[in-house]
């Protein structure tokens, strides 16, 4: 048996775009929490309000699958410097929600 090396990889933050409308313009932001739901992402973005629709964008970290999902603002987060969009998923792909699954199911739980 071959001793192979494990590689850890940070599962948080996870850089994303994201693009309102059929704007060409995308916003950069990096995904700090995901679950299967929707996600909160920290991000500088221009006037945005609760009900707003966007698309995300992101590659799941060792996984490597794109995803790409329609999603809605539910609330904002702001403090000095920084700006935080609770996103949700408004009708994610069966195939989008498989992938988010496995990436969390394969980030180890903290040990409590």
């Amino acid at each position: 048996m071959q001793n192979s090396k494990v590689k850890k990889v940070k599962a948080f933050p996870i850089p994303a775009k994201m693009t309102v409308g059929a704007s060409p313009e995308s916003v950069s932001g990096q995904i700090l929490k995901l679950n299967a739901r929707g996600f909160l992402i920290e991000a500088n973005v221009p006037a945005w309000k609760t009900g707003d629709k966007f698309t995300v964008q992101f590659q799941l970290p060792v996984l490597n699958n794109v995803l790409t999902e329609t999603c809605v603002v539910v609330k904002m987060y702001t403090s000095t410097g920084s700006q935080v969009v609770e996103g949700h998923f408004q009708s994610i792909t069966p195939g989008g929600e498989g992938h988010i699954m496995r990436f969390l199911a394969s980030i180890p739980k903290a040990e409590g």
